[in-house]
C-alpha cells in the first residue's frame, strides 16, 4: 500500500447496494434496497428466454427473507408453487410473515434447512434457483450437486451471482474529488490490493469467493449441465441527488446505516480476520481502517448535503443450465 493516503470510494457504504458479502450474511444491513435489485421488465425478458412460465415446482435455495423468489414470481405461471429453504430460522419466520400478510400461503412455503443437505426428495423441482448464495460457500460444487439432485431431468438451474472485484475500480464523486492528488493512482491500487487480500483471506477461511459469478458457468459445465447461458443485469444502482426515487432513498438509507455501524465492505472484525488470513499485516490493516472510517465520514457528509453521485454500475450475472436427461 503506497503511503498513508487511501483514495475514497470503496467503503461498503459508498457502493450502492452491491458491495461484497452483505447480501446474504446473517448480519446484512442492505435490507431496504433488496427489492430494487432487478428491473421487472428485465426479469420478464429472462422469463421468456428461459421459458420460466413452464415451471410449476420452484425451489429458492438460501432464500433469506424471500426477496429473490418474490422478484422472480412475476415471471412464473400463476399456479407455480414456490418453496424456499434457508438455514436461518429468523429469516424463514420473516418470509412466512410476509407470505401470510399477502395471503399467499397456497403459493409460497418456507422451510429451515441446509443448502448442503436439502430436505427434499430427488427430482422434486423443475426450477432450482438462488441469489447471492454461492459467494458465501466454501465448496460451491458441493451445493451445486445437491441442487442438481433435487432438480428433475430437463429442469432448469438458475443462479444470480456477482463479480464484486469490479466495485474496487468504480468511479463516484468521492473518488474523483481526489483524483488529481499526486498519490491518487498508487492509493487507488492500494484499495484494490486491500480488497484482493481480504478476498483471498475469505476464501482461505472457507467463507466463499465474492466474485464467484465469473466462475459459475464453468462449474455448470463441469457438473454436466447443458445449454449453459449467461446474462448480465441491466440494473445499475445509480445515486443522483436529490435521491428522491424510492429505490435511491432505500439505497441511501442502507448506506447511512452501514456507515453508522462502522462498516467498510465488511465489519472491522471481519475485515481484519480476512486481511490477516490473506497475508496482510496488522500495521497495514490499521492504517487502511483509519482511512476507511474517515472516508465513511466524508461520504456521509456528501450524502447529507446532496453532493454524492455515482452511476452505480456493477457486474451481476444470471447463469442458467439444464439438467441433462441422459
Amino acid at each position: 500500500m503506497a503511503g498513508s493516503q487511501i483514495p475514497p470510494g470503496t467503503a461498503a457504504a459508498s457502493q450502492p447496494p452491491q458491495g461484497p458479502d452483505l447480501r446474504h450474511s446473517a448480519d446484512s444491513l442492505l435490507e431496504a434496497s433488496r427489492d430494487y435489485w432487478w428491473n421487472g421488465d428485465f426479469l420478464e425478458l429472462m422469463g421468456r428466454r428461459l421459458q420460466l412460465d413452464r415451471c410449476r415446482r420452484v425451489l429458492d435455495v438460501g432464500c433469506g427473507r424471500g426477496h429473490w423468489s418474490r422478484s422472480l414470481a412475476a415471471t412464473l405461471s400463476a399456479d407455480a408453487e414456490i418453496s424456499g429453504v434457508d438455514r436461518e430460522a429468523g429469516w424463514i419466520a420473516d418470509a412466512e410473515a410476509w407470505r401470510d400478510r399477502m395471503g399467499l400461503g397456497s403459493r409460497f412455503s418456507y422451510l429451515q434447512g441446509s443448502a448442503q443437505d436439502l430436505p427434499f426428495d430427488d427430482s422434486s423441482f423443475d426450477l432450482v434457483t438462488c441469489q447471492t448464495l454461492f459467494i458465501h460457500l466454501p465448496d460451491p460444487q458441493e451445493v451445486l450437486r445437491e441442487m442438481l439432485r433435487v432438480l428433475q431431468p430437463g429442469g432448469l438451474l438458475l443462479a444470480a451471482e456477482p463479480s464484486n472485484i469490479c466495485q474496487s475500480l468504480r468511479w463516484s464523486s468521492l473518488i474523483h474529488e481526489d483524483f488529481l492528488d499526486e498519490h491518487a493512482i498508487d492509493n487507488l491500487l492500494g484499495v484494490v490490493r486491500f480488497y484482493l487480500v481480504c478476498s483471498k483471506g475469505k476464501q482461505v477461511l472457507g467463507e466463499g469467493f465474492s466474485s464467484i459469478g465469473d466462475l459459475l458457468p464453468g462449474y455448470f459445465r463441469e457438473l454436466g449441465l447443458g445449454d449453459v447461458r449467461v446474462f448480465q443485469t441491466d440494473k445499475a444502482a445509480a445515486l443522483v441527488p436529490p435521491y428522491s426515487a424510492p429505490e435511491q432513498s432505500a439505497d441511501v438509507a442502507d448506506i447511512l446505516t452501514a456507515i453508522e455501524a462502522g462498516r467498510y465492505i465488511w465489519r472491522e472484525d471481519q475485515s481484519r480476520r480476512y486481511f490477516l488470513a490473506g497475508g496482510g499485516t496488522e500495521a497495514e490493516f490499521s492504517r487502511f481502517w483509519r482511512w476507511a472510517m474517515n472516508d465513511n465520514a466524508r461520504l456521509r457528509e456528501q450524502l447529507n448535503s446532496g453532493r454524492y453521485h455515482a452511476a452505480g454500475g456493477h457486474s451481476t450475472y444470471l447463469i442458467s443450465g439444464r439438467k441433462t436427461t441422459g
